[in-house]
């Protein structure tokens, strides 16, 4: 009986140490967990997680795995100076919550992050009051807000600076699928991709109102909403656009592209703007008193939502509105489609300047019926006591 006993106890303990040495098989000296496919399990927390390392002080954290909000979590909120490395983790809110919030005077970094899955009225990855988000090498996926800004929110008075940066089926229920920058807010995007965002009514990438707004290659690829597709700008302030493209984008009504409303002007160099749909205004729809100066730019194929050669309201390429003023330089227009201007329209008491530029194929289109420039004289439309200036200008059918 004694050594069925003993035999008994030294089998026990065989297993015990053949389950304790599959057990460090399966751990690495980090202590990342490996399945039994050999493919490393990131390791997940939850946002109290941050918000414990925010309030204890930290002032650079570094992310160990992903950060995944439970029906506990609350928005993370920033005060102070945080800087967030996540190493290529990723926050994912689940369509919980929204995920950061910056306090007043707070200044928030992220670097090698992916922010997704924000569900909140505004700004439902980051809602920015009176502070600064900074982000290099960050994503923004599918977060959404049921009001404004589906990923990023800048209050009056906030700061946006944003490097290699790249938006991605964000959503917004009224305006700024991305972002929407408020009143006297300061947004600075560099190297950035803004693709397949949505707002049901304006700025389908973006939403800017009387700001200080700058963009440089930056490619806005296939985003929509009713009003200017890429983005909206509203207000007495001037957009700067440098060598960036504005590629497929679709508005329901105006301004495929870029949309100026209130008097916001906007300097462009070094632009394309291809395959852009709207009724009127498929490139850029100026409103009323507006000043926008293109140079060294190519506008191509814009042309009405849905259709290829039919009934575009005005202004294939540009529209411009009662009172403005257009500065074209060195632009090639080509393969444009309207009703009246097919490449640039401008309405009442306008004043429009073109030098260096070419015209090439656009359309005139009436009902199911195309005409080119020669039989309609509508590559440039100038409406009631509009002046048109023209310097070496060419045309070609």
């Amino acid at each position: 009986m004694k050594k069925i006993y003993l035999l008994a106890l030294v089998f026990m303990f065989v297993v015990s140490v053949s389950s304790v040495c599959a057990a460090d098989n399966n751990t690495t000296d980090t202590g990342v967990e490996i399945n039994n496919t050999g493919v490393v399990d990131t390791p997940t927390y939850n946002f109290k997680s941050i918000q414990d390392d925010i309030d204890s002080g930290k002032q650079k954290i570094d992310l160990t795995g992903d950060y995944l909000r439970d029906n506990r979590d609350k928005d993370i909120v920033v005060k102070g100076n945080v800087t967030i490395d996540g190493h290529g983790h990723k926050i994912d809110a689940q369509n919980k919550g929204g995920i950061f919030k910056l306090d007043p005077k707070s200044n928030l970094t992220l670097i090698n992050l992916t922010l997704m899955n924000g569900l909140s009225n505004i700004g439902s990855a980051i809602d920015v009051k009176d502070s600064t988000i900074n982000a290099n090498n960050v994503k923004f996926v599918g977060n959404v807000a049921t009001l404004n800004g589906g990923a990023i929110y800048l209050h009056v008075n906030s700061k946006g600076n944003l490097n290699n940066v790249e938006f991605e089926s964000n959503a917004a229920k009224t305006a700024g699928g991305s972002i929407y920058s408020n009143q006297n807010a300061t947004l600075n995007v560099n190297n950035t991709v803004f693709t397949k965002n949505y707002a049901t009514e304006r700025g389908g990438a973006i939403y800017a109102y009387e700001n200080h707004m700058g963009l440089s290659n930056v490619t806005i690829r296939d985003n929509e909403a009713r009003r200017g597709a890429g983005i909206y700008a509203i207000g007495d302030f001037i957009l700067n656009i440098d060598d960036s493209e504005f590629i497929d984008n679709h508005a329901v009504d105006e301004a495929g592209a870029i949309g100026l409303y209130r008097g916001c002007g906007c300097v462009m160099n070094n632009v394309t703007l291809k395959g852009n749909q709207a009724i009127s205004g498929a490139g850029i729809y100026a409103e009323r008193n507006s000043i926008l100066n293109v140079s060294d730019a190519k506008l191509i194929s814009n042309k009405k939502l849905g259709t290829t050669r039919k009934c575009i309201s005005n202004g294939g390429a540009i529209h411009l509105g009662d009172n403005s003023k257009g500065f074209i330089r060195n632009v090639s227009f080509c393969d444009n489609f309207a009703t009246s201007g097919s490449a640039i329209y401008s309405a009442a008491n306008c004043v429009l300047n073109v030098s260096d530029a070419k015209f090439v194929n656009n359309l005139v289109v009436i009902g199911d019926h195309t005409y080119d420039l020669y039989k309609c004289l509508g590559t440039v439309y100038l409406g009631s006591k509009s002046e048109g200036y023209f310097n070496n200008v060419s045309l070609y059918v």
